[in-house]
């Protein structure tokens, strides 16, 4: 039987990894057992999110078990669709778009795109359409943990992504990335947020 447990996550991110583990009778089927995330308590006065589904908001989230033995096998094409940044809430579906992906050398795989179309979406100007892609390099182990490379907006070298504050997680059973980028220089002087999900 699963307690009741916290987990914080710390100042400055939004991105956290929840870890179960089994302590005893680890011969059961977890695959029947399941477990509710739910957001109790914010220090910070921005809304902070843990789900979206057709616009909608949720702060918690019922996650049931499977095993940890889906193999990592990636697909070359992702549906991409930005679900939060620091200029608002998304996740309307209103955003969404093709992504490829493809093993540029032995090992390093790269996103074409890990927020689409975005600038266009947020400022409502399609004349930036197919403009502003950021690409991401990264590696992935066998066990699904990414570790990212290097991420750059094509074409522009006064915006600055901040790699060492990015996050990738990748769910190998579902084939499924959150991707949370940082940058600076193109909205604001200041570093702010997208968070995109990318589903085969």
């Amino acid at each position: 039987m699963l307690s009741t447990k916290q987990v914080i996550i710390p100042k400055g991110k939004q991105v956290g990894e929840l870890i179960i583990q089994a302590l005893e009778d680890t011969e059961e089927n977890f695959e029947s057992r399941s477990v509710t995330i739910r957001i109790i308590e914010v220090s910070a006065p921005e809304e902070l999110v843990i789900g979206y589904e057709n616009g909608t908001v949720y702060s918690s989230l019922l996650v049931n078990f499977r095993d940890n033995d889906c193999p990592v096998l990636l697909s070359e094409r992702y549906r991409g669709e930005v679900v939060q940044s620091t200029f608002g809430t998304v996740g309307d579906g209103n955003h969404v778009f093709p992504a490829r992906l493809e093993e540029i050398s032995n090992g390093v795989y790269r996103f074409n795109n890990i927020w689409g179309d975005y600038v266009a979406y947020l400022t409502e100007n399609p004349e930036f359409s197919g403009g502003f892609p950021v690409t991401m390099d990264f590696r992935i182990d066998e066990q699904g943990n990414v570790t990212i490379i290097d991420a750059q907006m094509v074409g522009f070298e006064d915006v600055e992504i901040l790699v060492d504050e990015m996050e990738a997680i990748y769910d190998p059973c579902e084939d499924r990335f959150l991707i949370h980028m940082v940058q600076v220089g193109l909205f604001s002087d200041d570093p702010y947020d997208i968070y995109t999900e990318f589903t085969p």
